[in-house]
C-alpha cells in the first residue's frame, strides 16, 4: 500500500508499506486563523497561539494602550491644557492636563468702578460707580448716597457769599448776597428800580445805580450846551458830538468865526470864512501869486494883491516899456527910477544922445551937440552886471575897438564895434570893478561885476 511511510513526518501513514514519496516534514506554530500570531506556515499547533487585543498601540498617543496587539486606529494626540471644568481657564480640546488650571475669582473687574478689585479674574456684576461727595454725617452736606469723600464737607460756621449753605441752616447766602443794578443800555451805569442779589456780578448788571436812563447811552455834556464829548456819563446827554465840551460856544450847532478855531466841530476851522492873502516881500502893496496864506487877519508882510511880476525888488512904472521906471510904484514895470520921460521909449538914461535935436535923450539934464559928443555918453545895463552886459549909444564909434581893462589896468577884454547896442559875456570874470574904453578916445565908463 503507497502512502507516507516516514513515521516523523507529519503525514505518516502507519498503513502504507510501501513510500510513495508523499511525506510532509513537520512545522510547529500557530495553526488558529483567528490568533494575533497565526502561521499560515505551520501544519503543527504549538500552543503557542496569542489572541488579538485591539487598541492604541501608538506610546506617544494620548490612549496609548500597552496590552493591545493590534492598531485600531484610535490613537489621540496628547493635547496640553486645564482639563478641571471649574477651573478660570479651563480648555475644552485639552486632553491632558498641564497644571495651568486658574481657580476662579468672582469680583469687580472694572479698574474704572468703586469697588473694582485687582485680584477677581471674573466679572460678577457687582461694580458700583464712583459717586462724589461728604461722607461725614456730621457735616451739613452729609451725602448718603457718596461712596467717595471729595473734601467738600462743611461744617457750620457763619454765612459768607459762595452759593453754600455754610451755617447749615437750609438757606444759601442769606442776608450776605451783592446788590446788582441792571445795566441794559451796557454804559457801566446801572437802575434804583431794577435789582438782583447774588455773590458775583451776573452779565447785564453793575454794582451802582446811577444811570438816570437805562435805555439810552448818555455822554457827558460838561459845558451844559446839549451836546456830549465822547465819555459815557450816567447822567448826560444822547449824543457825542461836542469836540471842546468845556466851552458851550463849540458844539455842532455853532455858528463857525473866523478865528483859527473849529467852533463848529467839523474837524475844519474856519471852513468859508478864510481871506487870501499874499506875501508882499518887497513891502510895494503889490503880492506874490505863487506865495500866499489862508487867514482869518491880514498879517504883516501880506496883501490882498497878487500882480506883482517880481516881489524881489521895486518896481516902477515903465509906460513906454524901454527897461526904465519912473518914480511910481509897479506890480510890473522897470526896477529903476531913472526915466525923465516915460512916454517915449527913445527917452531913458541908456539912450544915446543926439546931436542938435534938443532932447535930453540919456536923462542926464543936458541937450548936447556935435562937439559934445564923447565916450561919456554911452551906457552900460544893467549895474552891477552878473552874467552879461550890454553897452547903448556905440553908433558913433563904429569901426572902433572897444576895451575892458581890470582894477589893475590890464586888459581883459577888445572887441570891434559894428552895431550901435553890443552884448558881452561876463559870466567868467572876477567880481570887481572893471573900466570900458573906445580907442583913439577920451573917457571911460566903468562897470561892476557881482556875480
Amino acid at each position: 500500500m503507497l502512502g507516507c511511510t516516514d513515521a516523523t513526518a507529519f503525514n505518516y501513514n502507519p498503513s502504507a508499506n510501501t513510500n510513495d514519496g508523499s511525506c510532509i516534514a513537520v512545522v510547529s506554530g500557530c495553526t488558529d486563523a483567528t490568533a494575533f500570531n497565526y502561521n499560515p506556515s505551520a501544519n503543527t499547533n504549538d500552543g503557542s497561539c496569542i489572541a488579538v487585543v485591539l487598541g492604541c498601540t501608538d506610546p506617544t498617543a494620548f490612549n496609548y494602550n500597552a496590552a493591545a496587539n493590534t492598531n485600531d486606529g484610535s490613537c489621540l494626540e496628547v493635547i496640553f491644557g486645564c482639563t478641571d471644568v471649574t477651573a478660570l481657564n479651563y480648555d475644552a480640546e485639552a486632553n491632558t492636563n498641564d497644571g495651568s488650571c486658574i481657580a476662579v475669582v468672582l469680583g469687580c473687574t472694572d479698574v474704572t468702578a468703586f469697588n473694582y478689585n485687582p485680584s477677581a479674574n471674573t466679572e460678577d456684576g457687582s461694580c458700583l460707580p464712583f459717586v462724589l461727595g461728604c461722607l461725614d454725617q456730621s457735616a451739613c452736606n452729609y451725602d448718603a448716597l457718596a461712596n467717595t469723600d471729595n473734601g467738600t464737607c462743611i461744617y457750620p460756621q457763619a454765612e459768607v457769599c459762595n452759593e453754600v449753605d455754610d451755617n447749615c441752616d437750609g438757606e444759601i447766602d442769606e442776608f450776605v448776597q451783592i446788590t446788582f443794578y441792571a445795566d441794559v443800555d451796557g454804559d457801566g451805569f446801572g437802575d434804583n428800580n431794577n435789582v438782583t442779589f447774588a455773590c458775583s456780578q451776573p452779565a447785564g448788571y453793575v454794582e451802582n445805580f446811577f444811570d438816570c436812563d437805562d435805555n439810552a447811552i448818555l455822554y457827558m455834556d460838561t459845558d451844559g450846551d446839549g451836546y456830549g464829548s465822547s465819555v459815557i456819563d450816567a447822567c448826560g446827554v444822547v449824543n457825542t458830538g461836542d469836540c471842546l465840551d468845556f466851552d458851550d460856544t463849540v458844539n455842532p450847532g455853532a455858528t463857525e468865526v473866523c478865528d483859527g478855531f473849529d467852533q463848529n466841530c467839523d474837524g475844519i476851522a474856519d471852513e468859508n470864512l478864510l481871506t487870501t492873502y499874499y506875501a508882499d516881500q518887497d513891502n510895494d502893496g503889490f503880492g506874490d501869486a505863487n506865495n500866499s496864506v489862508s487867514s482869518c487877519t491880514q498879517d504883516p508882510g501880506y496883501v490882498l494883491d497878487n500882480a506883482d511880476c517880481d516881489d524881489t525888488q521895486l518896481l516902477y512904472v515903465d509906460a513906454d516899456q524901454d527897461g526904465y521906471g519912473t518914480n511910481v510904484p509897479a506890480a510890473c514895470g522897470a526896477p529903476n527910477t531913472t526915466d525923465c520921460n516915460d512916454t517915449n521909449a527913445a527917452v531913458n538914461p541908456g539912450a544915446v544922445e543926439v546931436p542938435n535935436n534938443a532932447i535930453d535923450e540919456d536923462c542926464d539934464g543936458e541937450v548936447v551937440d556935435v562937439e559934445q559928443l564923447n565916450i561919456t555918453q554911452l551906457s552900460v545895463f544893467p549895474v552891477p552886471a552878473m552874467n552879461q552886459f550890454q553897452v547903448n549909444g556905440l553908433d558913433s564909434f563904429k569901426n572902433q575897438d572897444l576895451i575892458v581893462l581890470d582894477a589893475q589896468g590890464r586888459r581883459v577884454f577888445v572887441q570891434f564895434i559894428t552895431q550901435d547896442i553890443e552884448k558881452f559875456d561876463c559870466s567868467n570874470w572876477s567880481n570887481g570893478m572893471y573900466t570900458l574904453h573906445i580907442a583913439g578916445e577920451s573917457g571911460s565908463i566903468q562897470i561892476i561885476i557881482a556875480h
